[in-house]
């Protein structure tokens, strides 16, 4: 059964086993968004949103590409023929000064609230990647992915959904359980 609450997000997110396997990629990963952890903070203090969630998404966007829109992976400075925005959904966002004021844009473009709980930040990251594959009655890959919970199934473009495919980016969850426990870990042992 698809989450749909935050508290299921969360009961979801407590039972995800991450696939060992991926353990060096996803610390390799989690180490790049701790090395630009300041940057992420800079929109969390405008967003709310919290940095790691920021740093998740950013990596799923754009593989952590800071010359990239957050909000599809765009390149940031790239001319599309009416100027500096974007040319994927959604079409038509800029130009901005910054990354961060991109990301701020954004994170805060479709209204949603500031996650406070990982429960609250996994369906964050779903509503922000939008909503289709949970109409399809899959777990979401941007999500889930890397985890025992992601059986495969993935948009290929804009609209266009293969049951086949198989996502094999690293989803937001299995990222946050990385993060977290990091995070975790250095507030148990200040330098």
């Amino acid at each position: 059964m698809l989450p749909k609450t935050s508290n299921e997000y969360q009961e979801c997110y407590d039972k995800a086993e991450v696939n060992s396997v991926l353990l060096p990629q996803i610390k390799s990963v989690c180490g790049k968004i701790f090395d630009q952890k300041k940057r992420y903070q800079e929109v969390e203090a405008a967003t709310k949103v919290p940095w790691y969630l920021i740093g998740a998404i950013h990596y799923r966007e754009s593989s952590l590409n800071f010359n990239c829109f957050l909000h599809n992976g765009d390149p940031l400075h790239a001319w599309n023929g009416k100027g500096l925005q974007t040319v994927h959904v959604p079409i038509g966002v800029g130009p901005f000064s910054s990354w961060q004021s991109s990301a701020i844009d954004a994170i805060t473009r479709e209204g949603l609230e500031a996650p406070k709980t990982v429960g609250e930040c996994l369906l964050f990251a779903e509503r922000y990647n939008g909503m289709g594959y949970h109409k399809r009655g899959v777990m979401s890959p941007y999500v889930w992915a890397g985890t025992s919970l992601y059986s495969g199934g993935k948009y290929v473009a804009d609209g266009k959904f293969d049951p086949l495919k198989f996502d094999r980016q690293l989803g937001v969850c299995c990222l946050l359980k990385t993060l977290l426990a990091a995070e975790e870990k250095i507030k148990s042992n200040p330098a």
